[in-house]
């Protein structure tokens, strides 16, 4: 840069890299003319034509007469914050770009898998129409196979989908009125309950008399948490119950419990077992599968939807404690209609 004896006296336009635009400089004067501080950045050249930004607080200097006489001005080289900046904006549209190939991967992914899958499905349920025998269980186990596998691919693939888009944040939720136990729960329970009478489980149904009050939520988003909740429920019950239970606090507050007699969570894990991939220890893998996405998949939901999730284990209904696990989602007063 300039010495001290070459800038003395010299005027600070030697200083100027001819990159800014002119309004920036008019704009500049005229505020300062008009007795006002001006703050701005600028981007100068030094002597050996370096070019360097500047933050540049300029204030002028009146005499008793309200007269501009002199102008005071202080600098601050922002150089390094400004490449630094600059790094971290090419760094998060880089970022950007890549959530959205990856969405956009998911997306293409998604389809590719489901459309054969769907297929698989279809004609396994034609087939179950023309060949179905109670009496023939080798064949009944085979079509109920097929439509247990082809109905788990299709929920991994969701699941994957909704935590990327999570991460990207990229995942809408679309606020409506609903009837909460007809839209969500009565769906889900018929579905299930099949499915747990094959496993030679009991699955359980309680609302209160409020069970017909509606609330205000995201109906996709709630039935993820749900589907998420029973599925691992039957999944990790060997033999048992599973009960679902819907019921409105004396503060308004809607609040389910999906508990079960199941295996359970060991009680150090609780706290680890809502991080992505996690899967408690006492979890025989070798016999249950699972991706460990569903219950980091229930809570990023249902913050998203303004409520909270609990887990406890051994589980607890009232005053008795059994096997098993609970989990108890509170929807908040807010959002009841």
């Amino acid at each position: 840069g300039y010495s001290w004896d070459e800038a003395i006296g010299k005027n600070p336009r030697i200083l100027k890299s001819g990159k800014m635009p002119n309004n920036v400089y008019e704009k500049m004067w005229k505020k300062i003319s008009s007795g006002k501080v001006w703050s701005g950045e600028l981007l100068n050249k030094k002597k050996d034509g370096t070019l360097y930004w500047e933050n540049v607080t300029i204030s002028p200097i009146t005499n008793s007469e309200g007269e501009i006489i002199n102008l005071l001005g202080v600098k601050e080289d922002i150089t390094e914050a400004k490449k630094n900046k600059l790094i971290l904006t090419e760094a998060k549209e880089k970022a950007e770009q890549s959530d959205k190939l990856k969405s956009e991967f998911l997306a293409q992914m998604s389809h590719e898998i489901r459309t054969p899958v769907n297929s698989i499905l279809s004609f396994s349920n034609l087939l179950k129409q023309d060949f179905f025998n109670e009496d023939n269980e080798e064949l009944s186990l085979i079509f109920n196979s097929i439509d247990s596998a082809s109905k788990r691919i299709i929920r991994t693939i969701e699941m994957i989908i909704n935590m990327a888009e999570i991460q990207s944040g990229s995942y809408d939720v679309c606020f409506k009125e609903i009837n909460f136990v007809e839209k969500i729960l009565d769906p889900l329970i018929e579905e299930y309950k099949m499915i747990a009478e094959l496993r030679g489980l009991k699955l359980i149904f309680e609302s209160d008399a409020n069970s017909k009050k509606n609330i205000v939520l995201d109906e996709y988003s709630a039935t993820q948490i749900f589907t998420n909740l029973l599925d691992n429920a039957i999944k990790y019950t060997v033999k048992g119950f599973i009960k679902v239970a819907a019921k409105w606090d004396s503060d308004s507050r809607l609040n389910v419990e999906v508990s079960d007699s199941g295996i359970g969570i060991p009680t150090d894990e609780i706290n680890k077992i809502f991080h992505q991939f996690y899967r408690a220890t006492n979890i025989p893998s070798k016999y249950i599968e699972g991706s460990g996405l569903g219950l980091s998949l229930v809570k990023e939901i249902v913050e998203r939807l303004n409520g909270t999730v609990e887990i406890t284990s051994p589980s607890k209904i009232g005053n008795k404690k059994f096997p098993g696990t609970t989990v108890t989602i509170q929807f908040p007063k807010n959002q009841l209609s």
